[in-house]
């Protein structure tokens, strides 16, 4: 379950016409990714949500196609680079909108930063 309520994954997919808004190919399977995940602070506002091909996807021309909702989440969890929803340029946390978050902006990026020092001290 994406999180997303089923009226915002229906906007969403007509926004985009059932594209990969990153591959722009018509897939079979679309998913509502969270540009800023929810693990991390994320938000299920609309804004946060970008429609990616998920696993399994294949195009028109019946070719299978990347599980770049997958992806998306290593680049995310991993390296710290997230989708911005209105540009699709990886950026860092501080360039995302405050409506991507579920709480305070500014909160929410000192928690991921205290997160991630205790991540680093417990590999010494």
């Amino acid at each position: 379950m994406s999180g997303f309520s089923k009226e915002v994954l229906r906007q969403k997919r007509e926004e985009c016409h059932n594209r990969c808004s990153l591959l722009h190919l018509e897939v079979n399977v679309l998913e509502g990714h969270h540009a800023l995940p929810k693990a991390l602070g994320g938000s299920n506002n609309p804004h946060n949500c970008i429609m990616l091909a998920g696993y399994g996807a294949y195009c028109a021309y019946g070719l299978e196609v990347p599980d770049v909702h997958e992806e998306n989440d290593r680049k995310a969890f991993d390296q710290r680079l997230f989708l911005h929803p209105d540009t699709l340029e990886y950026v860092t946390i501080d360039k995302m909108p405050q409506d991507c978050f579920k709480t305070d902006k500014e909160k929410a990026i000192e928690r991921l930063e205290r997160k991630s020092k205790k991540k680093k001290n417990k590999k010494r």
